[in-house]
């Protein structure tokens, strides 16, 4: 099952797929493109988030400024708050399954709980985490099992703030929804002592779909990052435990 991330305009550039019983990369062992193997004409569906859409693939043109190329797909998909560069959806051939199995309950509201969690998390660091605060909070069932996890998006990056200023600082947390227990998944900051010769540089984080990409019925969790020139999709799979990375792909400097 080949995945694609795109959005408004260009190629879809492909990010991996599942084959057979496991996971594959978008590139071969000398990190030379594949390109997916599927062509014009195939039925697709759009997944990120919100009410799932469907397209077509049509020919291929450029996805990135690489020179890898990706087929486009007959309908448009608005990017998702806050505007950043990058990858607004994952698309793949319709499935046959359910792609979201259990609800999901997305806010940019959090209880305080989910806010000491994120400030804990740069426990340690040279930033002032209590200036963050929840940007995102996505609550599912991700196994099936009964028991709820919570996806947490933890930022602080001050106004006009490009390429980073000392003092930013995002994450991504996964969390036990009744335990509160929590770990860490993704995190960016810029040291507050950062010097006036050092380069400062943020990555930001949100979370772009939650969805079962390979008929498991486990949903896997796709994350947009990007920074001031590049953007990237990174899929993690969910072993009742914690989130592993099993796909990345993306186009920056």
């Amino acid at each position: 099952m080949p995945l694609l991330i795109g959005g408004q305009e260009g190629g879809w550039l492909y990010l991996g797929a599942w084959q057979f019983d496991k996971w594959a990369e978008a590139v071969d062992a000398n990190d030379d493109p594949i390109a997916p193997s599927i062509g014009p004409g195939t039925a697709v569906t759009i997944s990120n988030l919100g009410p799932n859409a469907t397209g077509q693939l049509g020919e291929s043109t450029d996805a990135c400024f690489d020179e890898r190329v990706g087929p486009t797909i007959d309908n448009t998909v608005p990017f998702p708050e806050p505007p950043g560069f990058g990858y607004a959806a994952v698309a793949l051939p319709t499935p046959t399954w359910e792609l979201t199995p259990r609800p999901l309950a997305v806010s940019t509201r959090a209880p305080d709980a989910y806010l000491s969690l994120g400030v804990e998390a740069f426990g340690g660091e040279p930033v002032d985490a209590s200036l963050g605060a929840v940007q995102q909070l996505l609550v599912t069932d991700l196994d099936g099992d009964g028991d709820d996890e919570a996806l947490v998006v933890f930022e602080y990056v001050q106004p006009d703030s490009i390429r980073g200023t000392p003092g930013d600082l995002s994450s991504v947390l996964l969390v036990d929804a009744t335990t509160r227990d929590s770990s860490t998944v993704l995190q960016s900051f810029v040291d507050e002592g950062l010097g006036p010769d050092d380069f400062p540089l943020i990555e930001r984080f949100r979370i772009l779909d939650v969805a079962d990409y390979n008929g498991d019925g486990t949903m896997e969790v796709a994350v947009h990052a990007w920074y001031y020139e590049g953007a990237s999709v990174i899929v993690y799979e969910y072993d009742g435990t914690e989130l592993t990375e099993v796909l990345s792909a993306g186009c920056g400097a």
